[in-house]
């Protein structure tokens, strides 16, 4: 049985099923049917809860044995098996005789990565499947995100204009956790009240995390001076973490934009076109200034420039990965830097 983890509290109100399969990346979503999932088997009488983290060094015959010596202590249980990447043979093993087990006062939990088609076909997947119900927690990709966030929205009760919905939109597209986090914050300042978009801006404004999106917007106006003061500011905060979380800001961004002006060159007027990559009304000035100083050989060779920066970052390649980024956002905001 696949159950939505939007509907896993009414399905699980009904009944507890003799286990559970938990399968996805998206953090947020795991989270939370996880929760979901504890709270209810707790209010039908599963009072304790034992987690069994799963990587390769785990001996099964250990942990099957750990498993049912575990549950000689206590009348109804949960036990909770996480791993953290698609099992290996002895996990397989290990996972379908979980399936078959008997034991009403035990419930068996299983936390697995995103699997690919073919997993999810085999046999101790199907096996596992047939007895427990599956919770799917996949990535909301940026098609599905403004339908997310409308519906959480609804959930927490919170009214926020179209601006201040757009600007929620371009800082996480996709990134549940984060968005979640902010929401949190909004409902404990505004309660139900209407929240505007410079109100957003103001409680983020505190959090360097949102910096690094209004970083990109200012490369691409064009302000050089302020991209520069901006970017010595939240190196010297924690350079670490903001370099790593740019770069994919600037990969996911330098993509869109060269769509956009791919299809510019080709003729498409700049309303179809922008509509055509989904750039967010609030940053198509932004995007529109980028595509008048810069080419698609200009911004192919800016992606190419932000490989080197991923792979200084990884420690490929010995160049000094903060100094490489300052030098590409320079570069997007049209000044001519020597490398």
């Amino acid at each position: 049985m696949r159950v939505d983890p939007s509907a896993l509290s009414a399905q699980l109100g009904k009944a507890i099923p003799a286990g559970l399969v938990v399968i996805g990346d998206e953090l947020l979503l795991r989270e939370e049917a996880l929760d979901t999932i504890r709270q209810s088997a707790k209010a039908q009488g599963f009072t304790e809860r034992d987690v069994f983290t799963i990587d390769k060094q785990t001996d099964f015959a250990a942990l099957d044995q750990g498993a049912a010596n575990f549950s000689l202590f206590a009348s109804r249980k949960i036990q909770e098996y996480h791993f953290s990447q698609t099992p290996n043979k002895d996990g397989q093993q290990f996972l379908q005789a979980r399936s078959q087990s008997d034991d009403v006062d035990t419930l068996t939990v299983v936390v697995l990565p995103e699997l690919k088609r073919k997993e999810m076909e085999s046999v101790w997947c199907r096996a596992l499947l047939d007895r427990f119900m599956l919770v799917p927690v996949v990535t909301v990709d940026v098609q599905a995100f403004p339908r997310w966030l409308a519906d959480r929205l609804q959930r927490e009760q919170l009214t926020i204009d179209a601006a201040g919905r757009e600007q929620l939109l371009h800082w996480f597209e996709g990134n549940l956790l984060a968005c979640s986090q902010l929401l949190t914050q909004l409902k404990l300042l505004y309660g139900q009240q209407p929240i505007s978009a410079d109100e957003i801006r103001n409680v983020a404004s505190e959090n360097a995390r949102y910096q690094l999106f209004d970083i990109v917007d200012l490369a691409f106006n064009g302000d050089s001076a302020r991209v520069l003061r901006m970017w010595q500011g939240l190196l010297a905060e924690d350079g670490q973490s903001h370099m790593r979380t740019l770069s994919g800001v600037l990969a996911r961004d330098l993509q869109q934009l060269a769509q956009l002006r791919f299809l510019l060159a080709r003729g498409e007027s700049s309303a179809n076109a922008l509509r055509a990559v989904n750039v967010w009304r609030q940053r198509q000035g932004p995007f529109m200034q980028a595509c008048k100083r810069l080419s698609v050989a200009d911004i192919q060779h800016l992606l190419q420039q932000l490989s080197q920066i991923d792979q200084a970052l990884k420690g490929v390649l010995q160049h000094n990965p903060a100094r490489l980024i300052e030098q590409l956002l320079l570069r997007i905001a049209g000044l001519q830097v020597a490398a």
